[in-house]
């Protein structure tokens, strides 16, 4: 958990929500998007170089077939691009 300012002052908010709004689920794509820009998921999700099958990056169609296997209704609810 992070130590944010408010959390120390206020104490954390109680997780009472059911439904992932527009704003957690953005940024909870820009993170994920931003672990793939690293090569964070590269080791799991490789992407090969054409020009000699070296692993080059992370597989971004692979990751996102992984992730609608995992939660099937996830893609119906929150478009993953």
């Amino acid at each position: 958990m992070n130590d944010y300012f408010s959390y120390r002052e206020n104490g954390p908010r109680a997780r009472t929500e059911q439904v992932i709004s527009p704003e957690v689920w953005a940024g909870l794509v820009a993170t994920v998007q931003a672990l793939i820009n690293s090569g964070a998921f590269g080791l799991r999700f490789p992407e090969r170089c054409p020009e000699g099958q070296a692993i080059c990056g992370c597989d971004e169609g692979v990751i996102a077939a992984s992730v609608i296997a995992e939660m099937p209704g996830l893609s119906k609810a929150h478009p993953l691009r």
